[in-house]
């Protein structure tokens, strides 16, 4: 694992993590058919005994760790795709690689607090990031546990650019989901760059035994917001309740976000919006919400994933309609130059 600087300091590397990065290099240094065997999966499972007896939530010390239903972090702001649409705004061209080093410290801050049943590694676009395979492991090593689903979720079309990542994708029992954003009668384009990434995912999957999951995010999408860039609007149905019982996020969206805990995935980007575009002053209500502090007793926390409607949920549409995006190859200068508006009920 990478020691990458932060304000111009590395993170000490102690004996223990010294001694990962030997193991992990030897155990990469096998022959695949040999690591996915039988002999090599006890191997792996004596490797990881120690850490995960110390890390169970059984383990002296552990029982205060809070059961939670999902977790999500970006590891980067940037996107090679512009959905339109998209509820993290990464269509609207957001900079920003999170380092190795920063994500590790934001999730140390909660690691030993909560335990998520699913945690979702994303963006952006996760494979953007350099040190993806690294934050793979890393993230087990966080959270170790067999009740923690770990994913990282891609489009794919990046995926030739980590041929480390299967064997981490398989050591850590983590996930690949890959969301399918158009078609061949959008973009014919982005077919053939899709099937081409399937087919590498299919590979990975036979030769390594990692799971594999294709999200429809092209007749599933729906739209959360009106206009593009500076222009969008917050939908305003005046129906937060409805909003909530209709969540275009699932209800179950919290995002690590800035060493913070956030209720979903808009409310959290929404702050990258507006430092980009100093959005309307319609948007106010919904950047003055306060997310959850480190500094928070384990009640708040409990009260945070409890809770229902907020008056923030009313910046979504309360009978959200599924439409078919635009092209998502196509340049963010496309958007500028077409007013988006909300599809017909």
């Amino acid at each position: 694992m990478r020691n990458s600087p932060v304000g111009g300091k590395a993170l000490p590397v102690t004996r223990e993590s010294y001694l990962i990065q030997i193991l992990r290099s030897a155990w990469n240094a096998l022959p695949p058919s040999w690591r996915n065997s039988p002999a090599g999966r006890l191997l792996r499972a004596c490797i990881h005994l120690p850490r995960t007896i110390r890390e169970h939530p059984s383990f002296p010390g552990n029982a205060s760790r809070i059961s939670i239903p999902h977790l999500e972090i970006h590891i980067t702001h940037k996107c090679n795709l512009t959905c339109e649409g998209c509820l993290h705004f990464t269509n609207h061209r957001h900079s920003g690689t999170i380092p190795l080093t920063d994500i590790k410290k934001s999730m140390a801050l909660w690691n030993k607090r909560l335990l998520p049943k699913r945690f979702a590694i994303l963006g952006g676009e996760p494979c953007l990031h350099r040190d993806l395979v690294d934050i793979v492991y890393m993230t087990r090593e966080m959270w170790p546990h067999s009740r923690t689903e770990m994913e990282v979720v891609t489009n794919g079309l990046l995926l030739h650019l980590h041929p480390g990542l299967p064997q981490a994708l398989s050591d850590t029992n983590t996930r690949l989901s890959i969301s399918i954003h158009s078609d061949g009668s959008i973009s014919p384009k982005y077919q053939a760059k899709i099937r081409k990434a399937l087919d590498l995912a299919d590979q990975w999957q036979k030769e390594y035994g990692i799971a594999l999951n294709i999200d429809d995010s092209l007749h599933e999408w729906t739209r959360g917001y009106t206009g593009f860039g500076g222009e969008i609007l917050p939908f305003e149905d005046n129906n937060p309740q409805n909003s909530w019982d209709n969540c275009i996020t699932g209800q179950q969206c919290f995002q690590l976000f800035e060493d913070h805990l956030w209720k979903c995935a808009p409310l959290a980007y929404l702050q990258l919006q507006d430092r980009k575009y100093a959005l309307s002053e319609k948007w106010q209500p919904y950047l003055q919400y306060r997310p959850l502090s480190p500094g928070c007793s384990d009640k708040e926390i409990v009260e945070f994933f409890n809770r229902g409607a907020e008056p923030v949920c009313g910046m979504c549409p309360n009978n959200p309609q599924k439409f078919i995006k635009m092209n998502p190859l196509l340049p963010v200068r496309s958007y500028k130059t077409k007013t988006l508006k909300a599809a017909p009920p």
